[in-house]
């Protein structure tokens, strides 16, 4: 199966205007992305306890969570996934 690069553009709870967290990356599908995000999200709150920096990706491949606003509570069942036209 072919990797595509995907947008996942997730809002807050409550909403906030102008305000949410979109993760990019490559997966195979829309599902995996969806859960490459959640991921990557996790790593990052976890990371963030412990009182170390957010690990970035070594590559165009890995999904990370630069920019993290801690604070925020993302809605994940209003994520929205969209493949990335090159």
């Amino acid at each position: 199966m072919t990797s595509t690069a995907w947008s996942i553009d997730v809002p807050l709870t409550p909403p906030r205007p102008g305000c949410r967290h979109i993760f990019t990356g490559v997966a195979e599908t829309k599902e995996a992305a969806l859960a490459a995000a959640r991921r990557a999200h996790e790593i990052a709150l976890l990371h963030t306890a412990a009182g170390q920096d957010i690990p970035c990706g070594s590559s165009r491949r890995d999904w990370s969570a630069r920019g993290l606003h801690v604070d925020w509570d993302l809605d994940w069942s209003q994520a929205k996934t969209t493949p990335i036209v090159l």
